[in-house]
């Protein structure tokens, strides 16, 4: 059942019904792509990532993250290896971060990166991987495959002078400009999207995702990071808290509850039970389905069902704005 507000004017944004019933198509304008070129590359970049590059011949995407020595997240990106070339697609708010990093640990005398012209198309929803939808070329690919010691590899192919990468659900395109609008699917905005990807728990990276977080933090471990490869930049960190630690927080939803006309969950909004922080909103939307939703990092010892309180500026101190702590995803 949709949610009606009268903060949300009983709309619902653009292409968000093709992501929850058929399948839409997001222009990422928050993702860069770079070809890397040079004589060591593949060696190079396994010592720069957390998933294993040299493990798996052929053409495959690689889900993984980068690091600083100290164990922190410097950016969430996909190594695609096609034809010959190595891509690198980043977040856009994490290259100030990386053109250091890669200036100090990627010698451009064995690899250098040019920037790319292709666009980041996203493919999702729950017919976007029926044939009678999309290119027939793209279910010659399978589904992406996990190992046993972590981390995962998908499958990519040639595509409309790109190329795709395939989802769990859905695709990854890489497109020219002049193909990224031809794809006979609803368009998504900027807002339908945000809505969706809170709703399925995935982070950005700017927003839910920094140099404070560690990798265990964002629930991208199991996708994004190898124990069976070598040795790689913020290894030894990730690896101890693995084995034998943990992390204080993690990346959790929060859930308005009670009416909420008028209010909203916004980043920086602060959690609170009996009077104490456990957590902080990093993003909040109006959801058609669920209400006002946010993603949050919430102290371990808070369990999901928890009720908080949401602390913010401008709110009646007497009046308390509940919140309740849920896994990812949020229920569909």
């Amino acid at each position: 059942m949709v949610v009606s507000s009268s903060d949300h004017a009983d709309q619902i944004p653009e292409g968000y019904e093709a992501l929850t019933s058929d399948a839409g198509a997001y222009e990422d304008p928050l993702r860069l792509v770079f070809h890397i070129n040079g004589k060591r590359v593949p060696e190079m970049m396994n010592g720069l990532v957390t998933a294993d590059l040299v493990s798996v011949h052929g053409d495959a995407a690689f889900p993984t993250l980068i690091l600083t020595p100290k164990g922190r997240v410097l950016a969430d990106a996909v190594v695609i290896r096609i034809a010959g070339e190595i891509l690198l697609d980043i977040p856009a708010a994490a290259w100030s971060d990386l053109e250091n990093h890669f200036s100090t640990y990627l010698p451009t005398r064995f690899a250098q990166l040019e920037p790319s012209e292709l666009r980041v198309v996203l493919i999702h929803g729950p017919r976007a991987t029926e044939r009678e939808r999309t290119d027939p070329l793209l279910f010659a690919l399978d589904h992406p495959v996990y190992s046993e010691r972590g981390g995962s590899h998908r499958a990519v192919a040639a595509f409309r002078g790109g190329f795709a990468v395939r989802l769990v659900e859905g695709f990854d395109l890489y497109l020219p400009a002049d193909h990224a609008h031809d794809l006979d699917l609803p368009n998504v905005s900027e807002e339908a999207w945000g809505i969706w990807r809170i709703e399925r728990g995935i982070p950005l990276y700017g927003q839910d995702i920094s140099l404070e977080n560690l990798p265990h933090e964002t629930d991208l471990v199991p996708e994004c990071v190898s124990f069976a490869k070598g040795c790689y930049t913020g290894q030894e960190v990730l690896a101890r808290i693995h084995y034998r630690g943990h992390v204080n927080r993690n990346l959790r939803g929060v859930h308005l509850v009670g009416p909420t006309t008028g209010l909203a969950l916004s980043p920086g909004d602060e959690l609170t039970v009996d009077g104490k922080t456990v957590g902080t909103v990093t993003s909040g939307a109006l959801s058609p389905v669920h209400g006002w939703i946010g993603l949050a990092y919430v102290r371990r010892e808070i369990e999901p069902g928890t009720n908080v309180i949401v602390q913010r500026d401008g709110h009646d101190a007497d009046i308390p704005l509940y919140a309740r702590v849920t896994d990812l995803p949020f229920a569909l």
